[in-house]
């Protein structure tokens, strides 16, 4: 994202979090991310035969310890905020959720799929 060969895309909009709540929304998405990215780790082991080491480690997240880390945020998240500020949580998602999806809207299908090179030593 930023310039690319043939033009300029606009900055990228980050989600504007003004409460603790609408932050734990945030965490919540992008932590959630990681338990999502255990479901591709294990499909790229299934299917390509890739471990962390061999090419999949952005989608192992925390590797073993992913889920008892999202248990613990979980029980950090409801120690954190009161029970009456979830619309709150929620709103906080949401705009998580809205900028990824703007951020994404303004790529090519060929620019959204473009893999760099590697150079191999």
């Amino acid at each position: 994202m930023g310039e690319g060969p043939s033009n300029q895309q606009a900055p990228l909009s980050v989600p504007e979090l003004t409460t603790l709540a609408q932050a734990f929304g945030a965490l919540y998405v992008l932590e959630g991310a990681t338990l999502g990215g255990q479901l591709i780790s294990r499909h790229l082991r299934r299917t390509l035969g890739l471990s962390p080491e061999q090419g999949s480690a952005y989608f192992s997240g925390y590797g073993p310890q992913t889920g008892p880390r999202w248990r613990s945020f979980g029980e950090v998240l409801e120690a954190s905020v009161p029970a009456e500020d979830a619309a709150e949580v929620v709103a906080g998602a949401r705009q998580t959720f809205g900028a990824f999806r703007r951020a994404l809207q303004g790529l090519s299908e060929a620019e959204a799929v473009q893999v760099p090179e590697v150079a191999h030593a």
